[in-house]
């Protein structure tokens, strides 16, 4: 059977001992809901959430937005069309009373043409 050659410094066999207790890097990710560093696999310190939780609310969120977003598309398409057509209404109106200015105005210069 092999013998050491020489004798191994109580520094040395302690380090050998200590080396599977080194700290090592720290694995951390960011939460989904709030953005904190947090162990994966593991409840947020700052909301207490867990990933699945947080991706389930995210899911929910996410199957809402379209039904909401369908419904403000046309609340706005009729809110536009109503607004187009009180535009239009307004400028038929207004190039009436521009007519009838421009219809005023002829009068007044053949009378003024008339009289001198």
């Amino acid at each position: 059977m092999p013998v050491p050659k020489r004798r191994h410094s109580k520094t040395r066999t302690r380090k050998k001992r200590n080396g599977h207790y080194f700290s090592s890097v720290i694995n951390a990710i960011k939460c989904v809901n709030c953005g904190a560093f947090k162990l994966p696999h593991a409840v947020c310190s700052e909301c207490s959430l867990t990933t699945k939780e947080a991706l389930i609310k995210k899911q929910t969120k996410a199957l809402e937005k379209p039904t909401k977003k369908a419904e403000t598309k046309t609340k706005k398409t009729t809110s536009k069309k109503q607004e187009n057509k009180e535009k239009t209404e307004e400028t038929v109106q207004e190039e009436e009373v521009v007519e009838s200015n421009v219809e005023d105005t002829v009068e007044e210069a053949t009378t003024e043409k008339a009289s001198n």
